[in-house]
């Protein structure tokens, strides 16, 4: 398989920041992300990549770029949940910096626990 081009773009803000990247290989799309950002608080809301295109380094590159993106901007950490039977993400995530911090019962329409886990970027603001 050829290299995975990733190409950028910043989605139209609605309350607050957000930005959407985009991982492709040539016309198809191999993954994307969207993280949205607070005050001081970036939150990783969606992060996908296409079964084909995975343990290529795809979701790395795309977390690498976010987090960049976080720390230009100025953000604290990155949170992110996912679901607690995802262990092959729960470990990618851990290889990536992140830590789990809480976990949460019922996240996903009631039915299935979710576990949060933050990137520390800097200390926060006092």
């Amino acid at each position: 398989m050829a290299a995975v081009d990733i190409e950028l773009a910043l989605a139209q803000p609605s309350n607050s920041s957000e930005l959407a990247e985009l991982a492709r290989d040539g016309n198809r799309v191999a993954g994307f992300a969207i993280m949205e950002f607070g005050v001081e608080r970036a939150h990783l809301v969606l992060l996908a990549v296409r079964p084909s295109h995975h343990r290529n380094g795809v979701a790395r590159r795309l977390i690498e770029w976010l987090v960049e993106s976080a720390v230009v901007a100025g953000m604290a950490s990155i949170h992110v949940e996912l679901r607690t039977s995802n262990a092959a993400a729960f470990a990618f995530y851990r290889t990536m910096g992140f830590a789990p911090t809480i976990r949460m019962e019922g996240y996903y329409r009631g039915r299935e626990s979710a576990v949060r886990m933050l990137r520390l970027l800097r200390s926060p603001n006092p």
